[in-house]
């Protein structure tokens, strides 16, 4: 099963009309509601606190505002449960601690999900993988342990070369084609990213 979750922050209408075509379930996360209803659409599921929901409707899995978890993690959880792969659109604007607490949620499960905006793709990755995704401009790896990194098929390509999570050598890549990336253990944030 596929999953989409609407989080609160900015969503594209458009783009949020294309994914829910794609999902085989849509869950809310509380605020992500509001542009559901936006576009006509009511998701299978919404789950929060209710803090950020403008529309009067009651979750159907409802937390306390005080909470040890965000909205997010809650909704997350729940997907993970039935989902081979998940996309969170409204995840990357708005609030900057909510928006990294999203990114680092991404390492908790063994199964693709994606944060996905206008002009960014992102996904973390624990093993050698490889894309083709012309459609961005742009890509970088960020590594959150010291690897060691080979990479073809970019503009910039590496041999065996040991990046620290602080070094800034693999951010902004641009893909001339099929991406392969090779890498010893570790765990990898990757991001595609198109100009405005």
């Amino acid at each position: 099963m596929t999953s989409l979750i609407v989080a609160a922050s900015t969503v594209d209408p458009d783009q949020l009309k294309t994914w829910i075509t794609w999902a085989d379930r849509t869950i809310a996360s509380d605020g992500g509601y509001d542009h559901c209803r936006l576009i006509g659409f009511e998701p299978d599921m919404v789950v929060g606190d209710q803090d950020s929901i403008q529309a009067d409707i009651v979750a159907q899995q409802t937390y306390p505002r005080e909470k040890d978890f965000t909205d997010l993690e809650a909704a997350l959880q729940i997907a993970a449960k039935v989902s081979h792969e998940i996309v969170v659109l409204g995840a990357t604007g708005g609030r900057q601690d909510h928006f990294l607490n999203a990114v680092m949620q991404l390492f908790q499960y063994d199964i693709p999900i994606r944060l996905i905006d206008t002009q960014n793709e992102i996904w973390v990755e624990k093993k050698p993988f490889s894309f083709e995704r012309m459609d961005f401009r742009y890509f970088s790896l960020i590594p959150l342990d010291p690897v060691e990194i080979s990479l073809s098929g970019a503009k910039y390509n590496l041999t065996k070369q040991m990046i620290a999570p602080y070094q800034s050598l693999t951010i902004s890549n641009e893909p001339r084609g099929r991406v392969e990336v090779d890498f010893s253990d570790g765990r990898i944030i990757v991001v595609l990213s198109r100009d405005a």
